[in-house]
């Protein structure tokens, strides 16, 4: 069974550019989903922000007037009860993006383990043709070698092989 060694680095470094354009493409994937973790994360902040300036405003208020009065209080609560489910909401999101995030990273992983093992298999079929290669022509050297051997020896029994049969 003889192997086309030139078909099957072809083959291997067509296997090698799919396994990098994969990388690439998951890199990608995995960029966009930090900024979507990056985005979520000034929401958060963003909301946690809003909630303590309602209280920081509040409190700077009271102390400039009389007080606060029971229903101002109650409209404040409120607030900040909606604000804490924004906080929340944005949590939340955090989380999850965060957990698509390792996902995203597991499979740029992944992709680079393949693309490892793709370049790996190409090195391999190229040493394995320059080996090839390189015994093919050791080989036609000793053939050449064989055949200049043979037609010295040759050429030295042939005026003894004359003499003989005179």
């Amino acid at each position: 069974m003889a192997v086309d060694l030139t078909r099957l680095i072809q083959v291997r470094e067509r296997r090698r550019l799919a396994a990098q354009q994969a990388v690439v493409q998951q890199q990608r994937a995995t960029e966009a989903q930090q900024a979507a973790v990056w985005s979520a994360q000034a929401e958060w902040q963003r909301q946690v922000t809003a909630q303590a300036e309602l209280w920081h405003d509040a409190g700077g208020g009271a102390s400039s007037s009389a007080g606060l009065s029971v229903s101002a209080l109650r409209d404040l609560s409120a607030w900040s009860g909606s604000l804490n489910g924004g906080i929340q909401r944005a949590a939340d999101a955090v989380q999850d993006s965060e957990q698509v995030l390792a996902v995203e990273c597991a499979n740029l992983d992944e992709r680079r383990a393949q693309l490892r093992q793709a370049a790996g298999a190409l090195s391999k079929a190229e040493t394995l043709h320059e080996r090839v290669s390189r015994d093919l022509r050791r080989a036609a050297e000793w053939r050449l070698d064989d055949a200049a051997d043979e037609a010295a020896t040759q050429g030295w029994q042939a005026p003894a092989f004359r003499a003989n049969t005179r």
